[in-house]
């Protein structure tokens, strides 16, 4: 059977199978290479594409020459990073440049679905391969951690603003929160009939909000694993065989406010919402939309869709009470243990203000 690969129309300088045949790779095009999921071309008997994902397409900036898929075991006895990484990776691309110069690409097994970094240089990206994987950008971009729950893939990772906790969210039912000192889990956020598509902090990092494709937000205290609030994209709520299947109102994605007041979501059903209650603030329409996320100002909000295009939003904006801009400065400034162990002169009310217990 002849398979046909994706081509650029320049020059294919090299090709090379990895070890089990799993991956293929060539170079396409002056500084172009391209990875496919050969054992899955060969199962399907095709080689149009139909499917993305058994391509890979890698921009390398630089003409490239020669290629190479390494198997780990050649390599991890070499030196003390080598050894390291084997344990977490069962191949490298490595490329050679006519400019001289060879790099060393690490290969998800699967799509990288979103890469997130902290002030303090750790980038933090999860894959389809059910995989979270967080490199230290200060000592030369190194894998520091590999981490790997459940199997099931990853749609997305982010950090808190205080990038003291990192959450995972995919296709699963449940969103893990880890801390960011040890990279332990610390809360299983488990309440979604669906799976969870999406996940934000809110701007003090005492609040957690996921999506789900239940049709479903649920707003969590990101400090003990509460449920604080649930928000319903459909009315009435929908059964469970319904939440738990194809709706067709799978809600995609999900952004805090920069103020912290309410967050925006977005669904398959053509719905952008603005909620802070049971009831939104705002409702719009957008079509195909895909994700969401606000400006640092908080005045509009960017709904990218699966057409490439791009619909921007003015939202609207209120004056908030003094308590409630107190609140996120404290919460800004102050973590949950610092807060706990300085409550004593504090009246109980407003300590439960401070910990959102006004919504529950």
């Amino acid at each position: 059977m002849k398979y046909n690969l994706k081509q650029l129309c320049l020059q294919t300088w090299k090709c090379a199978f990895s070890h089990d045949d799993q991956l293929f790779a060539y170079s396409s095009g002056n500084s172009t290479v391209i990875l496919v999921k050969w054992h899955q071309l060969i199962r399907n008997g095709k080689s149009d594409e139909t499917n993305k994902r058994d391509y890979l397409e890698i921009e390398c900036n630089h003409l490239v020459r020669s290629v190479s898929l390494s198997l780990m075991a050649n390599l991890h006895k070499s030196t003390a990073f080598w050894h390291r990484t084997a344990h977490y990776k069962q191949y490298f691309l490595i490329t050679g440049h006519s400019s001289g110069r060879i790099r060393i690409w690490d290969i998800q097994s699967d799509c990288v679905s979103h890469i997130e970094c902290s002030i303090h240089g750790i980038l933090a990206s999860s894959s389809f391969d059910g995989t979270l994987k967080l490199w230290d950008l200060i000592d030369d971009g190194n894998l520091l951690k590999s981490i790997k729950s459940d199997g099931k893939s990853l749609l997305g990772c982010r950090w808190a603003p205080d990038f003291q906790s990192l959450i995972t969210f995919g296709l699963s039912k449940t969103a893990n929160v880890y801390k960011a000192d040890t990279f332990s889990v610390s809360q299983q956020l488990s309440a979604h009939q669906h799976n969870v598509s999406a996940a934000d902090f809110s701007p003090d990092s005492r609040l957690i909000v996921t999506v789900s494709w239940d049709t479903t937000a649920i707003l969590w205290n990101a400090f003990n694993g509460d449920i604080l609030q649930i928000f319903h994209q459909l009315k009435p709520r929908p059964t469970l065989v319904w939440a738990g299947g194809e709706n067709g109102h799978f809600i995609r994605s999900v952004s805090f406010s920069p103020d912290g007041t309410h967050f925006a979501t977005v669904a398959d059903d053509g719905i952008w919402d603005l909620l802070e209650c049971e009831e939104p603030a705002a409702v719009g329409t957008v079509s195909h939309g895909l994700c969401c996320t606000y400006s640092k100002s908080g005045q509009v909000l960017a709904v990218g869709t699966r057409l490439g295009s791009v619909n921007v939003f003015e939202t609207h904006s209120s004056v908030k009470s003094l308590l409630f801009l107190c609140r996120i400065a404290i919460g800004r400034q102050l973590q949950s243990k610092s807060m706990d162990a300085n409550t004593d002169a504090i009246p109980q009310r407003l300590i439960n203000y401070l910990r959102y217990k006004e919504l529950t």
